[in-house]
């Protein structure tokens, strides 16, 4: 059973290192259009490196650039990994 099959899997992977070419919203989507290819928008959540990130972009910039990546897949998918992923998983009060 491959990784990405299991209902109980958690993965928090670092990617890759960010450079500056080409610009930072380009690496983010590319990174989240991959993310979603493999897992599936139900098995992602919004998760930073801020402040060590503001090497590269302001907290705004960063957010937006998540935002808009999954946006691309739709509302649902957008709600999926910018909000109920981590409301399932942390069950907040």
């Amino acid at each position: 059973m491959a990784l990405t099959e299991a209902s109980n899997s958690r993965q928090h992977s670092r990617l890759f290192h960010m450079t500056l070419s080409p610009p930072f919203s380009d690496l983010i989507r590319l990174i989240v259009h991959a993310a979603i290819d493999i897992l599936g928008n139900e098995r992602l959540m919004f998760g930073s490196n801020f402040p060590i990130e503001k090497l590269w972009a302001d907290y705004g910039t960063m957010l937006s650039a998540h935002r808009a990546a999954a946006e691309q897949h739709g509302a649902k998918a957008a709600s999926h990994i910018m909000h109920d992923t981590a409301n399932r998983i942390y069950r907040p009060a």
